[in-house]
């Protein structure tokens, strides 16, 4: 481009805007999705599979995400003081204790850890000697990935009831 040329077009009139979105009309009526509209099939597609998902760690079935589970799943993690859950999500290595806890939970019938219910820091001791006999360095990411998924798919089986249009009913 020589000097003399200009690369924008020379026009005395002002460029044409699109319409400000924050002045456009609204609807007028807000939209209302059920939990059973196709359009959320997906949504329930992940439900039902998390809901029958026989979880898995290193080839062998373990349990599945139980109520009691994820109720000693955060007295355990309270008790020993583990940092906030929020934090611990998202740094695989800080979520590695966590996973420990998920994997030895799912390990175990609940007969195995009624006992150790009263005393956490026993508890933690036990899932300590579990993951260093069930997680060596080289599963560490599976146990986390496995254990995720476990976590993640308890969120997915939250009941959603549809909206009858009638409260209480």
């Amino acid at each position: 481009m020589s000097e003399n040329e200009n690369e924008f077009p020379e026009s005395s009139s002002a460029p044409e805007l699109p319409e400000d979105p924050v002045s456009a009309p609204l609807d007028s009526a807000p939209v209302i999705t059920r939990d059973d509209a196709p359009e959320e099939a997906s949504d329930d597609s992940a439900r039902s599979a998390a809901f029958s998902e026989e979880p898995e760690f290193q080839g062998r079935a373990i349990k599945p995400w139980s109520f009691n589970r994820e109720a000693l799943f955060y007295q355990q993690r309270a008790a020993v003081g583990a940092p906030p859950l929020d934090a611990v999500l998202i740094d695989q290595d800080a979520f590695l204790a966590d996973a420990a806890r998920i994997l030895w939970l799912c390990s175990h019938e609940p007969s195995a850890f009624r006992s150790l219910r009263s005393d956490p820091a026993s508890m933690q001791e036990v899932i300590d000697a579990w993951a260093d006999e069930n997680i060596p360095p080289a599963h560490r990411l599976e146990a986390s990935l496995v254990a995720m998924r476990i976590f993640e798919n308890a969120a997915l089986n939250l009941a959603v009831p549809a909206d009858s249009g009638t409260p209480g009913k």
